[in-house]
């Protein structure tokens, strides 16, 4: 697949979603349903011992189509006591995954990094909400790095979870996250920058300036780095160039998903050469719901990044002369 049409699928995909966050003219909160607060159950794939309980919260939210939709969470609470004017929430914004349900953070053991988080911020006292974002584990398509509602699923999640919670919770909050979840966390402060119980947002790694990664940094650090490996003679296989760029190719397959969300319409195949359309249309899946993960530890033959991958190899051996990008 040539550079430009990633280019092009980032590009495109940027554009439209700094469109989407430019023509919402209300940066307040925006879980103003009726009901935010809907249900909750125990969350049983598994455990941490700082926790006293942990439930997938059941929550409504304005989605990309300004309609109410259900979205779920991870509340996390500690065994410490509460301070006698209620615990304090810390929103855990999750990175990457996929656009299928199955890829949310409630259907899935903890992360390894985010349990060193959450087992720290449980220790501290702090309870954790954690969204699995609109359209994860929720009936619709997941609106891949869209803003607006990266935002309102972490605002309408705390909404739910002091409206059910009450005086358990003080008010104050504030937001974390890494990767997609860091640019899930700066627009939670842009979104919440009216709410005085709103403190501040930590965003490690905050997906942006995609464009020039793809045009620029990602074609000359690949090929430094494929230089070095043909050198040595390293197996396809175990390549870190063929590895960055299936990554990138999957996170391009993403991102023009997540943009029919709010343009139905949008033919994210498109962007891709003719070899790699069927491959993109794996993050979709039949359904919008049932795409396949980012990554999968049970199967890796279910990952996007390895069906990516796979064929990159079968091209490259059918193809020596042929450079990764």
């Amino acid at each position: 697949m040539k550079r430009s049409k990633i280019a092009l699928a980032l590009t495109v995909s940027v554009s439209m979603l700094s469109l989407t966050a430019c023509n919402d003219d209300d940066d307040s909160p925006a879980s103003n349903q009726k009901q935010t607060y809907v249900s909750e159950s125990t969350y049983s794939e598994d455990t941490l011992t700082t926790a006293a309980s942990i439930k997938v919260m059941t929550y409504n939210m304005e989605n990309v189509q300004g309609q109410t939709a259900k979205a779920t969470a991870l509340v996390m609470f500690p065994k410490v006591a509460p301070p006698t004017d209620g615990y304090r929430v810390v929103v855990w914004e999750h990175g990457t995954v996929g656009v299928g349900d199955s890829c949310a953070p409630s259907n899935n053991m903890i992360h390894p990094r985010f349990k060193i988080l959450a087992d720290s911020l449980l220790a501290a006292g702090y309870v954790v909400v954690a969204p699995d974002y609109e359209g994860l584990g929720t009936p619709g398509i997941h609106p891949y790095l869209n803003l607006s509602s990266a935002a309102k699923s972490a605002l309408s999640a705390v909404q739910a979870a002091k409206d059910h919670y009450g005086k358990q919770l003080n008010g104050a909050w504030m937001s974390v996250g890494q990767s997609q979840g860091g640019h899930a966390s700066l627009a939670t402060a842009e979104y919440a920058n009216t709410d005085a119980t709103y403190k501040g947002a930590v965003a490690g790694a905050p997906a942006s300036s995609l464009g020039k990664i793809i045009l620029e940094v990602a074609p000359a650090a690949l090929a430094d780095i494929e230089a070095r490996e043909t050198a040595a003679n390293v197996p396809l296989a175990y390549r870190t160039s063929v590895d960055t760029y299936a990554t990138l190719l999957a996170y391009a397959a993403l991102t023009g998903v997540g943009i029919k969300a709010y343009e139905p319409r949008f033919s994210y195949q498109d962007i891709f050469q003719s070899r790699a359309k069927s491959l993109a249309e794996f993050a979709e899946g039949s359904t919008g719901d049932n795409g396949l993960c980012l990554d999968n530890d049970n199967d890796p033959s279910l990952s996007l990044i390895n069906k990516f991958k796979d064929d990159i190899i079968q091209f490259m051996t059918a193809n020596p002369d042929k450079k990764v990008m």
